[in-house]
């Protein structure tokens, strides 16, 4: 499986959206194959230059680059089976679970703000105003 990173912050520049990808053939390369979701158009990426190296058009034309570069016939990934090619990345899933912490921390603050005045805020006002009867009582005064 290729680790993909699903955070857009990380994303790469210029590289639109995908409606399908090709699956990482055997061997290394940094070429992709891909269809923008937006424009429906077929493109060949390289990662390593940061570069289109076909752009638009059909798919006749980005495959047959494709093939001519030696990476054989793509196989695709689409949303329906990329998770059977792809996994999420390290850093992707410390972004995920960084961000269901902070919705769990504002959902507990928002609870705690809500029902201080009527539970915590009325013992908390209590405590104090014992300790400060409990010294004026004692004689000392604060």
């Amino acid at each position: 499986m290729l680790p993909v990173a699903r955070s857009r912050r990380r994303g790469v520049p210029g590289l639109p959206d995908l409606q399908q990808i090709n699956v990482p053939p055997h061997g290394p390369t940094s070429w992709i194959l891909g269809r923008g979701e937006t424009d429906g158009d077929w493109f060949v990426y390289d990662l390593a230059a940061r570069a289109f190296v076909v752009r638009g058009g059909a798919l006749e034309a980005a495959e047959a680059t494709w093939v001519a570069h030696g990476l054989g016939t793509p196989q695709f990934a689409d949303s329906l089976n990329v998770g059977d090619f792809f996994s999420q990345t390290l850093g992707s899933r410390v972004d995920d679970l960084g961000r269901a912490l902070l919705l769990a921390t504002l959902f507990v603050l928002g609870l705690v703000i809500r029902f201080w005045p009527a539970s915590v805020g009325v013992g908390a006002l209590a405590v104090v105003f014992g300790f400060v009867a409990l010294r004026r009582h004692r004689g000392h005064h604060l």
